[in-house]
């Protein structure tokens, strides 16, 4: 299932940007 693989890249994308904009 691509889509749920660019989904999983996207949250992942989203959460390591959240997680550098926190430190």
């Amino acid at each position: 299932m691509p889509m749920l693989s660019s989904a999983g890249e996207n949250t992942k994308r989203a959460v390591t940007s959240l997680t550098a904009k926190v430190c």
